[in-house]
């Protein structure tokens, strides 16, 4: 995390943006948020899904976490 912190402050003027999507389901997503706090991750885009109902995992083919995309406005 702390690499794609200093992407971010490097970047973020230029118009990056970075969703971070907790992949943990049930009573675990809890602890999605702390870990936010603790990994001072509060200025990215912070989602999670804990029912699974965007089926992320299918549609952006993640098998493990974390996943890293680039995307430009075209996706």
């Amino acid at each position: 995390m702390p690499h794609v912190l200093k992407f971010y402050e490097e970047y973020k003027n230029k118009g990056v943006e970075l969703l971070a999507v907790c992949s943990k389901i049930g009573e675990d997503e809890k602890t999605c948020w702390e870990a936010v706090e603790s990994l001072k991750m509060g200025d990215l885009l912070n989602s999670s899904d804990p029912m699974h109902k965007s089926k992320f995992r299918l549609l952006y083919d993640v098998m493990t976490t974390p996943q890293v995309y680039i995307l430009d406005r075209n996706k």
